[in-house]
């Protein structure tokens, strides 16, 4: 349970010294800690109501033994931040519900960023903090005090100390404790508490009995009120324990009717209750009477207001008195009450509630129907995986285990922490227990968890898994925004994986229209990173750095305490610069963003883009040896992560540039060490018995080009041929120019070596009219020499009057960046027929403006022409621009 207001309920001593001294201290932390009884939460409930007075905001939660899981607490504490303010629903739902789910510091780093911009201090109150004690939870609270904006302070009240990291916190005087000793109550708190009714004599012994204990001299005075001799009650009463439950049995409970005292023990398992719950679980209509008999004990059974409704709970001290009487009941009467309340809590969609008291009315087939009727594992889906960790620990391990809904729910909460065996486990259990006849549901949710974790896993997809999941979204109710993006979202992946990407476009479009509709921008952002991604395969590299700057700006505005989302859609940024050649740019945002992203919840093709581009720049600006230690850790990744494809790309690049590098011996030798070249004896997506490796149509094609490339150095350009043309992948009807042009350059390169210049300049020349061509042109810049060469054939061959070489020529001399490289070093330069017909003006000594009437052009445009002309010469006037002309026969 959690609220962010200050809790109802009386107290019977007004604290106002303790609370002073505490907002004068005002520290970062301040840590609460006392056994039950001492006050904690009434210091609690008068500081923050001095806080409130002063202007300061106040979030009160408290915590209970639901939130012991990592994504529970967090959800609990951003549902209370959200309670506070409604416009952070954006945010929460990022935490909550994202795909893929934030880890736990990513989801406090964007609540935190999001409560930065509130203008007043805020008091943050985790109480009964004791409930949710865990390692990992205490390990999250220092990660959350780390990350609190300046202006919330922190309050923790518990039963026993946190153990946190606390001494940077004590050094700086950041941090404050108050113990047992500091609650006790003083002779002056004990005076306003007993008023007259004691003597000064026996008001001390008493307080010097109970050691000031609070709750001793909160029941020791509703005793001595009732005593005909006060002083003579303080001479026998002790204060302890004992004493206690003899006064709430003689005093307390036995003045209630016989009823009443019932009532009382039929609900004390409820940690709260209201009328129309009571009635329910009693079985009558009685409870208004009941409740209002209570009032005459309100110390012990408090009342306080939430969702409109008035709610009672025990004190914890009368909790315990009535549990003891509650669990000497008949075992079958304690679990009716426990159906009961399991009933009504699923009528009223409390499906946690629900389920904690299935479980503990021993009745797994309720659980399960419970579960189901809430949608199963897909709970994780549309309310948050911790809402899902938060059902399977109140069940027991038997249980889920023989369970497949259980099973299949577990696996995804696994999935989530990342322990993708122990999830792939999971999987198979329900799958052997799962029959047929069985509910529909479970058989959805054994589908889509086995093929998110392929998705996520790198996993070999297979026809029959896309189809699948086409049936499994024909049959999800279009309303259901969140579980219909999921789905739109892993066919996203499953086709790009499958080789389909106009299907993975179509899926991811989808996907983004359910988002927009469940209002979820953080998945809209992971949707605009496969938007950009599948435009960039298909050479759209303007609608690819459409969708990545989308996927900055959501990241920007709305995530900017999460710096590892910007540097993800900056690493996809970085591949697009270095395939135009702007390595400098992409180098930039390379050193920026991959080491952040590597530490990234990332999926395999986040990782082989922002690795491989790395290693092609780094060889590029700094060697071999820089690009060497980028491919390192990219293997270093791959195993770490179970990623068998990042692992296959980092070793086939390294085996291209060692090739680039004329390093033929060692390239061979690595080639063959790790068997890539049996890789190409493989089933698309099947894995070999010796490379456990989904055999992608991504992989194929590297395998291929690498091993093409190495034949062509090493002299075998026949074989070359041979290992492109049995690949015989149709990258050009399959949308993947990227892949054609890389294939086709070096089809032309090999049959240059064979002597076959025609072939290969009429092959170079298409690669020039390809329309995607501009988009790739690291593709020929990073062969280097031998593409040289290509164009040195194919300007001897246009003296031929070979039309292909013409068209070839042509198309370069409109390529500035290939022009100044392939023209100038070779001693050719080609000018197109405009600049050829102002070059033959200027020779004839005439001025642009002339040349601009004579070609009916504007003034402008000829000095465009000009300007381009000086920049494929590499001069900078046109006395030196004729002399360059002459010397090469153009004029």
């Amino acid at each position: 349970m959690q609220s962010v207001s200050v809790p109802a309920g009386p107290h019977i001593v007004d604290r106002t010294p303790l609370v002073q001294a505490l907002v004068r201290r005002q520290p970062r932390l301040t840590l609460i800690h006392a056994a039950a009884g001492y006050g904690k939460s009434t210091l609690l409930k008068q500081w923050a109501a001095a806080e409130a007075q002063a202007g300061h905001d106040v979030i009160w939660v408290t915590l209970s033994a639901q939130d012991t899981e990592a994504a529970q607490f967090i959800s609990t504490l951003a549902d209370a931040f959200l309670q506070k303010d409604k416009t952070l629903k954006t945010t929460v739902n990022a935490i909550v519900r994202g795909s893929p789910p934030m880890t736990s510091e990513q989801s406090l780093k964007v609540l935190c960023q999001a409560i930065s911009d509130w203008h007043r201090p805020l008091m943050l109150i985790l109480d009964d903090f004791n409930t949710a004690q865990s390692s990992k939870i205490e390990r999250l609270t220092d990660t959350l005090l780390r990350l609190l904006p300046p202006h919330v302070y922190l309050v923790i009240a518990s039963r026993k100390r946190p153990r946190l990291s606390l001494a940077a916190l004590m050094a700086e005087g950041k941090l404050l404790e108050v113990t047992a000793d500091d609650l006790r109550l003083s002779l002056d708190e004990a005076r306003e508490v007993f008023g007259k009714v004691l003597a000064e004599q026996a008001l001390r012994d008493l307080l010097d009995k109970t050691r000031g204990w609070g709750i001793a001299l909160q029941m020791a005075k509703v005793l001595v009120e009732k005593s005909d001799d006060p002083a003579a009650f303080v001479r026998h009463f002790a204060g302890t324990t004992q004493d206690i439950s003899d006064y709430l049995t003689n005093q307390v409970f036995s003045s209630l009717s016989p009823e009443c005292q019932n009532f009382l023990v039929d609900t004390s398992f409820l940690e709260q209750i209201n009328g129309n719950l009571a009635d329910y679980i009693c079985g009558h209509s009685d409870s208004a009477r009941f409740l209002e008999e209570l009032k005459s004990i309100q110390a012990f059974f408090i009342p306080h207001e939430m969702g409109g409704q008035t709610w009672y709970r025990h004190h914890p001290m009368f909790n315990e008195f009535l549990w003891s009487r509650f669990a000497a009941k008949e075992p079958e009467a304690v679990k009716r009450l426990y159906y009961r309340a399991a009933e009504w809590y699923w009528r009223h969609e409390n499906v946690v509630d629900a389920i904690r008291y299935a479980r503990k009315s021993d009745d797994l087939a309720l659980v399960v129907q419970i579960f189901q009727s809430f949608g199963g594992a897909t709970i994780g889906l549309s309310q948050g995986v911790g809402k899902l960790q938060k059902i399977l620990s109140l069940l027991p391990n038997k249980w889920i285990h023989q369970t497949p809904c259980l099973l299949i729910a577990r696996a995804l909460a696994l999935a989530k922490e990342g322990r993708l065996q122990e999830c792939y486990e999971c999987i198979t259990s329900a799958k052997a227990r799962f029959h047929e006849s069985e509910d529909a549901a479970t058989r959805r949710d054994i589908l889509f968890s086995s093929l998110l974790v392929k998705a996520y896993a790198d996993e070999a997809v297979s026809a029959q898994d896309l189809t699948d999941m086409e049936h499994l979204l024909a049959e999800i109710p279009l309303s259901d925004y969140w579980f219909r993006g999921w789905v739109n979202n892993v066919l996203c992946m499953l086709n790009f994986r499958h080789g389909n990407l106009a299907a993975a476009h179509s899926a991811a479009v989808r996907a983004m229209a359910n988002y927009r509709d469940a209002d979820a921008l953080y998945t809209q952002f992971f949707i605009h990173v496969h938007l950009g991604f599948v435009e960039y395969i298909r050479g759209a590299f303007m609608e690819a750095f459409r969708f990545y700057r989308l996927a900055e700006r959501v990241a920007v505005r709305e995530f900017s305490s999460d710096p590892a989302m910007l540097a993800l859609a900056r690493l996809m940024m970085a591949n697009l610069y270095f395939e135009r050649n702007y390595l400098e740019r992409a180098e930039q945002l390379l050193r920026d963003t991959l080491p952040m992203v590597e530490t990234y919840e990332g999926w395999t093709e986040i990782f082989i883009s922002g690795y491989l581009t790395s290693a092609s720049v780094a060889y590029q600006r700094k060697g071999l040896a820089a690009a060497f230690r980028i491919l390192d850790r990219a293997e270093e990744t791959a195993h770490a992560r179970g990623l068998p494809r990042v692992l296959w790309r980092a070793v086939c690049k390294k085996v291209e540039l060692l090739t680039l590098d004329g390093n033929i011996e060692l390239a061979a030798s690595l080639a063959d060490a790790n068997n890539i070249t049996e890789l190409l004896n493989l089933s698309d997506n099947v894995p070999g018995e010796s490379l456990p490796c989904p055999l992608s149509w991504d992989l194929r094609q590297a395998v291929a080009t690498t091993l093409a490339r190495l034949a062509i150095y090493s002299g075998r350009p026949d074989k070359a041929f041979s290992i492109l043309e049995s690949v015989a992948i149709n990258s050009e009807a399959m949308d993947r120019p990227a892949y054609t042009l890389k294939k086709q350059l070096l089809l032309a390169m090999a049959e240059m070596d064979m002597d076959q210049s025609n072939a290969a300049v009429a092959r170079l020349a298409k690669l020039m009219a390809h329309p995607m061509r501009r988009s790739f042109r690291r593709l020929f810049l990073g062969e280097g020499d031998r593409v040289s060469q290509l164009f040195r054939i194919a300007h001897d061959l246009a003296a031929q009057n070979n039309g292909d070489a013409a068209l070839c020529l042509q198309r370069l001399s409109t390529d500035k960046t290939l022009n100044s490289i392939y023209g100038k070093t070779h001693g050719a330069y080609y000018l197109t027929s405009r600049e050829q017909e102002i070059l033959q003006q200027i020779d004839m000594g005439r001025s642009s403006k002339h040349i601009a009437n004579r070609l009916n052009l504007t003034e402008r445009t000829i000095k465009f022409h000009l300007q381009n002309i000086y920049m494929k010469f590499g001069v900078n006037s046109r006395t030196k621009a004729l002399h360059i002309a002459r010397k090469h026969r153009l004029l």
